[in-house]
């Protein structure tokens, strides 16, 4: 599928079919399959700054918007399967954007919690493609908020304390008494965390493979016979007209 997707690149590349076809929104569909009772999965919400969407019980959840045009990459704090639960066990790396990405936003927000008590809850999603980066961190969360953000959503870009916390993680120096722990199944398809918070948020975007349909290949591989027909059709023409009467 990879090659295939290269040659119909290529062979595209000089024609405006390519811009047509890859300015349309990803195809495919990613979607949470299951779970915990702690996970609220709700409509995007009006706002999910500080103390507008409150609980201490839920998490809430909401997809995001596809960038509008394939292309790059984006900067992404954990990469791996794994737990991260301190500095150390962040795999910070590059996610492109080029095979189609979805967006989640986790949002936990408490009503009681203060700067100096914690609210703590845990909670599990798991998704129906793999999951390919998370963004924990604050400035990674605030550069990417026009990026995958919705303009219907506002979001609390440049709130110090926005990401998760943990020994070297955005800015904390010392353990609390619980921390953030965030664990990435082995097939990167579930996502378990231990969220605690007072007086401000923990959020993290989850960036997801968006499916493709069984028929696409055969489309693509399509596609790419036409292309490769009316080029030729072309160099035919071209190399009939050059020759002498």
């Amino acid at each position: 599928m990879y090659y295939l997707m290269k040659a119909f690149r290529h062979l595209c590349g000089a024609t405006g079919m390519m811009t047509a076809l890859f300015s349309v929104p990803a195809i495919g569909y990613s979607s949470i399959v299951s779970y915990s009772s702690s996970i609220d999965i709700i409509v995007p919400p009006s706002s999910v700054t500080v103390s507008a969407l409150e609980s201490d019980n839920l998490v809430r959840v909401f997809r995001e918007q596809v960038p509008g045009v394939p292309g790059g990459s984006v900067n992404v704090d954990m990469t791996l399967s794994g737990t991260v639960s301190q500095g150390s066990d962040l795999t910070p790396g590059a996610v492109a954007l080029d095979g189609g990405v979805a967006s989640y936003l986790i949002h936990y927000d408490t009503v009681t919690g203060t700067s100096t008590s914690a609210i703590t809850t845990t909670g599990s999603i798991t998704f129906n493609t793999p999951v390919l980066g998370l963004m924990l961190l604050n400035k990674t969360l605030d550069a990417n908020d026009a990026v995958f953000g919705l303009p219907t959503t506002m979001y609390p870009t440049g709130v110090v304390s926005r990401g998760i916390e943990g020994v070297g993680i955005n800015g904390a120096t010392a353990a609390r008494a619980v921390d953030d722990i965030i664990t990435l199944s082995a097939d990167r398809r579930t996502l378990t965390f231990t969220l605690a918070t007072g007086a401000s948020v923990d959020q993290m975007r989850v960036l997801t493979a968006v499916p493709l349909p069984a028929s696409l290949p055969l489309f693509l591989s399509g596609i790419v016979t036409g292309v490769v027909t009316i080029r030729r059709r072309k160099g035919l023409k071209s190399h009939n007209r050059a020759r002498p009467a």
